[in-house]
């Protein structure tokens, strides 16, 4: 089958939709479909893929119009079967390519979470015309359902999402972020990996400086790290100082990819109280190194922790909750399951490990092959 991938990118930067463009592109590969893809953000691929990229990015102002003439001119020239639209933004590329193509194009949209909060009338009637909408949890399912709600429910599949579990693995303390952050034996290590973007503020990292500020007078040898950059960063660093906790919270910029696991390897409890997480690709690869985790009641997180069976939930807006959960994993003090490595890592596998993920995906993808 033709496929022709509208990507937000599949090397640049550190996101969880980077990630989930790649995974799904490697499903679709071993399934031998002829693929094209285009990207929007990435400016060059380094990786050898087996399929053609065309990444549209480093042209400024031009890069939409690149990244659209580009798409339509593949469309003539390949004449794909689908078009797997990778975020809602690009639909308008979508509707350019079916207006100007003579033959049905079958839609797949794939929905992240945070990108349908502002959805307008134009893009919301577009979004209907999908064959189908992938969605990455059952929180981003039902905001979609209520954005559209005349679209067939079943038409609506949850896929989840999938982490690297050989990447991501049980191992001690790495002696060299010991060595480089000073952290003693007794030091408890609280870790959030999120990008500082002054949009995405709901992760709700701000929630854990607050916390760890009530946290100090009761447990006095926590830290906290904070693995990521973003416009965010400088309102962060001045909170931290406001605080005087400049001593106690440790800003982690230009982590690459490579260096990640040892920082899960570092903490003892990852923490990420959001309120609009799509999903949460972080918590699964927290999952995967043994981590308790804790996260947000009341977005696409209680899939990652299924529904508290692999962490705890936390109101995100409640500050003594999100203080209380804390200090209940740093003191031992919850079911053992929770401090059981090889159970967290061995279940989160099993939910979340690429081969679940494929089997979600290749069930998914037969929906839209099998209409007429």
């Amino acid at each position: 089958m033709k496929i022709l991938f509208l990507a937000t990118e599949l090397e640049r930067g550190l996101g969880g939709i980077k990630l989930f463009n790649r995974y799904f592109l490697k499903v679709l590969s071993e399934e031998a479909n002829d693929l094209v893809v285009i990207t929007y953000n990435d400016t060059e691929i380094n990786e050898k893929w087996h399929f053609q990229v065309f990444p549209c990015a480093g042209y400024g102002f031009w890069g939409r119009f690149v990244f659209a003439f580009c798409a339509l001119t593949q469309a003539f020239i390949f004449k794909p079967a689908v078009i797997i639209c990778g975020h809602i933004s690009f639909l308008p590329v979508v509707a350019l390519i079916s207006m100007f193509c003579r033959r049905r194009v079958k839609v797949v949209v794939v929905a992240h979470g945070v990108e349908l909060k502002v959805l307008d009338g134009f893009k919301r009637q577009l979004f209907r015309r999908s064959d189908l909408i992938l969605s990455v949890s059952r929180f981003t399912r039902g905001w979609v359902l209520r954005q559209l709600r005349d679209y067939p429910s079943q038409r609506v599949v949850v896929v989840g999402n999938t982490f690297d579990s050989n990447r991501f693995s049980l191992q001690a303390r790495p002696q060299h972020l010991v060595s480089k952050f000073s952290v003693g034996q007794e030091d408890k290590v609280i870790l959030t990996v999120a990008r500082l973007a002054k949009s995405e503020r709901y992760k709700g990292y701000d929630k854990v400086i607050l916390a760890l500020k009530v946290i100090l007078p009761e447990l006095p040898n926590v830290y906290y790290f904070i693995v990521g950059q973003g416009d965010d960063l400088p309102r962060l660093k001045k909170m931290v100082k406001d605080l005087s906790l400049e001593n106690r919270v440790v800003f982690c910029e230009g982590v690459s990819d490579e260096e990640l696991p040892d920082y899960y390897a570092l903490c003892d409890v990852f923490v990420m109280p959001s309120r609009f997480e799509g999903f949460g690709i972080v918590f699964l690869e927290a999952l995967s190194c043994g981590k308790p985790v804790i996260a947000g009641s009341v977005d696409g997180s209680s899939d990652a922790l299924l529904d508290g069976r692999l962490g705890i939930l936390v109101d995100p807006d409640n500050l003594m909750e999100i203080k209380e959960a804390i200090l209940k994993v740093l003191k031992g003090q919850l079911e053992d399951k929770f401090f059981d490595r090889e159970y967290l890592r061995r279940t989160v596998i099993e939910h979340f490990g690429f081969d679940a993920f494929r089997r979600r995906l290749k069930c998914a993808l037969e929906h839209v092959q099998g209409r007429q």
